[in-house]
């Protein structure tokens, strides 16, 4: 009984894998027919949303252009993307630069984002600072 079990196991969970790719997908190319939100909101307020490397090429990208007249970079203008190493003036401007050029051509802002973030800057950024969370 256990072997049947354990060879219909695999199986089940390539079907419901499968049925659920394809419902996602139909479901994306609905979102995309509807009135884009950027449309529908354009005399109100901006509609925004993050991007990263997954969101420049194929449907994210079809979608974000579609429903979103702003956006912010998710991680690639963060300092430890930005700034790697303390010395050396070694910058990593590629990433962040492709994206405002591509969100450029779509007419679409882009907010710039936060300057320190407390999990992704990095320690010699903030060294000598003083704590502003300590009483005096």
């Amino acid at each position: 009984m256990k072997t049947k079990y354990l060879i219909f196991l695999p199986f089940a969970f390539l079907f419901l894998n499968a049925t659920t790719c394809q419902e996602a997908k139909n479901e994306l190319s609905n979102v995309q027919s509807i009135t884009p939100l950027k449309t529908i909101y354009k005399d109100h307020f901006l509609i925004g949303n993050i991007i990263n490397g997954r969101y420049m090429t194929g449907e994210y990208l079809d979608l974000l252009t579609t429903h979103y007249n702003t956006v912010t970079a998710e991680n690639d203008m963060k300092p430890n993307s930005l700034a790697p190493r303390e010395r050396g003036g070694q910058y990593r401007w590629d990433t962040a630069d492709s994206m405002v050029r591509l969100m450029d051509d779509y007419d679409i802002q882009i907010h710039g984002h936060t300057l320190v973030w407390h999990s992704q800057t990095h320690a010699w950024m903030t060294e000598g600072l003083p704590n502003r969370l300590e009483q005096p």
